[in-house]
């Protein structure tokens, strides 16, 4: 069996800005698709909004699927224990697994909303602000903090070498 998976399946929206490039690309990946019915399986990842667009374009592309899972957006909750979780992992000293420190509960709840629950964005967000902390030496990561994440995520990225300032 081969599985191909296809993350952000959204992107297709910006490579196809015409409604008939697009059309042509979905009926295109659909010929794919039939061509390889027996121990083919396809994975696509998008939003939703991307996917709404794919079924109205070609309805007989979004016919090809036969499962849909939603993915709720990740709660308080969620964010805290994956935080919490990934600092127990690399942590020196591992005697509390629960702490989110340098995070604050407050600087969890404001990444909660500026990520609007999505782990990849949660994710890398959470890596940017420790480096920052750990820049600059402070202690904790405050929701003031999390508020300048468009700035800080500039310096991040061009000292990585990235191309913005």
């Amino acid at each position: 069996m081969v599985y191909l998976l296809v993350d952000e399946f959204e992107e297709i929206d910006y490579q196809h800005p015409k409604p008939s490039g697009l059309r042509s690309f979905l009926a295109d990946f659909r010929d794919l698709i039939d061509g390889n019915v027996e121990g083919f399986a396809l994975v696509l990842s998008s939003k939703i909004s991307a996917w709404d667009l794919c079924r109205s374009l070609n309805p007989a592309f979004a016919e090809r699927f036969a499962r849909m899972a939603v993915l709720a957006p990740n709660t308080f909750e969620d964010l805290k224990r994956m935080i919490s979780s990934r600092l127990h992992l690399v942590r020196v000293n591992r005697s509390d697994p629960d702490s989110t420190i340098p995070f604050t509960e407050e600087a969890i709840k404001r990444l909660e909303k500026e990520s609007k629950g999505n782990t990849r964005v949660t994710v890398q967000a959470a890596h940017i602000l420790l480096w920052h902390l750990a820049l600059t030496g402070g202690k904790a990561v405050t929701p003031q903090i999390v508020q300048k994440l468009n700035e800080i995520s500039r310096t991040f990225y061009y000292a990585r070498g990235g191309r913005e300032k």
